[in-house]
């Protein structure tokens, strides 16, 4: 007796009502926007660039697309937290943005040591990991296999976009993303620039030869490491050597 199903809308918000179309007014103490369920778009609202002046938006048109959910092609220095195919219906999420939060971590780690100019996925990595996730949603029951299947009710939930694709979920174990994204690999991402022709050919780009002179040292510290311990068990095996020698003559006499 005290609900009202009012469908009209609402054309004003004020500090205590709303007004519907047709001036009607109505208290209220608390507003709920309810959008429903609408599945990851981070285009939403804003607009995202990358290389060459290309839009986030019109690259994702018929749904977002990421390499682990974290980094796209062509958008360098670009991460995403809960991104496409990293939601969960089973387990927490918090897990999985644990695992994203460490690999950007190793990944921006690239640019501090200056192996890299930027951090952008390879675009063939990012389509082989998704042609990938295709596979595996064939054999989950969060997406319609082609064909239908007898063991198999088709899958109409808000996960799957009107093209039939799960750009939402991810199709595995928590563990198998955990272990997929424990560490970044350097070859899936382009490589820092060629140096620029300076007129001088061998002077060498900055952050490579940083990257030359950090692999010389450390392998200077490793020679001179292993030269002190070999020296510090020569000692040690003359050392014994001499008291058993010692003994022996001891023991002779």
């Amino acid at each position: 007796d005290n609900v009202d199903l009012v469908t009209h809308k609402i054309s004003e918000v004020r500090p205590h009502s709303i007004v519907l179309a047709g001036n009607s007014e109505r208290p209220c103490d608390v507003l709920i926007l309810a959008i429903g369920f609408e599945t990851f778009n981070a285009t939403a609202g804003m607009t995202i660039r990358g290389r060459t002046g290309r839009r986030l938006a019109d690259d994702w048109a018929a749904g977002p697309e990421a390499d682990r959910g974290v980094a796209v092609s062509g958008y360098p220095n670009l991460f995403f937290l809960m991104g496409p195919n990293s939601g969960l219906g089973h387990n927490s999420i918090v897990f999985m943005i644990e695992a994203q939060v460490r690999y950007i971590r190793q990944c921006l780690s690239w640019l501090e040591r200056g192996r890299l100019d930027a951090v952008e996925v390879r675009p063939e990595v990012q389509r082989a990991w998704n042609e990938q996730l295709a596979k595996r949603f064939r054999r989950t029951v969060w997406q319609d296999k082609p064909g239908g299947s007898p063991w198999q009710l088709p899958c109409r939930s808000w996960y799957v976009n009107p093209d039939g694709r799960n750009t939402t979920l991810w199709p595995g174990l928590s563990a198998a993303y955990w272990l997929a994204m424990r560490r970044p690999r350097l070859a899936d991402y382009l490589p820092a620039a060629a140096p620029a022709d300076t007129g001088s050919p061998d002077r060498p780009d900055s952050a490579q030869s940083r990257c030359r002179e950090a692999a010389a040292a450390a392998s200077r510290g490793r020679r001179r490491w292993t030269a002190k311990v070999s020296a510090a068990l020569g000692r040690r095996v003359k050392t014994r050597r001499n008291r058993l020698s010692s003994r022996c003559r001891i023991a002779a006499s």
